[in-house]
């Protein structure tokens, strides 16, 4: 996972168990699964390769959206962000 998407993670679960900890523990549940089939099938999740760099794909976990990268032996995690937000190529420079 890169450091952003790490750190996505983590706020979203800050955030989430701000107001409900258990709630906090079944998004993790739910990203924990969602990677581990992610690593499994990397190409499930639709290409977004409107954010202009190659190989990008995302998948979503409602609410949230996780975008990554799969190479031959390993998958990228490079962000996690709210499917509300608008989301541009900015948001994955320098990430």
């Amino acid at each position: 996972m890169r450091a952003a998407g790490a750190h996505d993670l983590r706020d979203i679960l800050d955030y989430i168990s701000a107001d409900d900890e258990h709630a906090a523990i079944r998004m993790l549940e739910r990203f924990t699964r969602t990677i581990s089939l992610l690593a499994e099938k990397a190409f499930i999740g639709p290409a977004a390769s409107w954010i202009g760099f190659s190989g990008m794909r995302k998948m979503t976990v409602p609410p949230y959206v996780i975008y990554y990268r799969s190479y031959e032996e390993r998958l990228e995690i490079v962000r996690i962000l709210h499917s509300s937000r608008d989301i541009d190529s900015t948001d994955f420079i320098n990430h």
